[in-house]
């Protein structure tokens, strides 16, 4: 999130939750500081320091994992519309979405004039569209 002054970041790290505020002069090699919250187990706090220092460092460790689980169907679906949406925006045609989002193989093979494939890249352009429109409220409360 940008909150007008700097950008805003939340992730997590293992079982951390991690929150940035990364200001705008802050370029790529250049130095940065880091700030944890003091605490009763001084030992964590240092751990999670650690495991920062290491993520920003571009080195993984041996234990690291690159994802911690697979995205959900409804989350996939949620990506795909939105990169539908951002193809379509930028003028690509609906073949052309679809070859970015699945593949040119599978398009190939898939693609007809009035096909069910077509439908479906239609499809995530419109339910993107409405998220862009307002709908994305109803994330928030389930009903998507």
């Amino acid at each position: 999130m940008h909150d007008g002054r700097q950008l805003q970041l939340t992730c997590e790290v293992g079982l951390s939750r991690l929150r940035l505020s990364l200001g705008t002069s802050l370029s790529d090699g250049g130095s940065f500081a880091f700030i944890v919250p003091s605490s009763a187990d001084a030992r964590s706090v240092w751990a999670a320091s650690a495991r920062v220092r290491v993520l920003f460092s571009g080195r993984l460790t041996q234990h690291s994992k690159i994802a911690s689980r697979r995205p959900t169907k409804v989350g996939l679906l949620h990506m795909r519309a939105l990169q539908a949406l951002d193809g379509a925006l930028t003028g690509a045609s609906q073949r052309e979405i679809a070859v970015a989002l699945f593949g040119d193989e599978v398009v190939s093979q898939e693609w007809h004039a009035d096909g069910e494939f077509r439908a479906r890249i239609r499809y995530l352009i419109r339910r993107a569209s409405a998220l862009m429109n307002g709908d994305y409220c109803s994330l928030l409360h389930g009903t998507s």
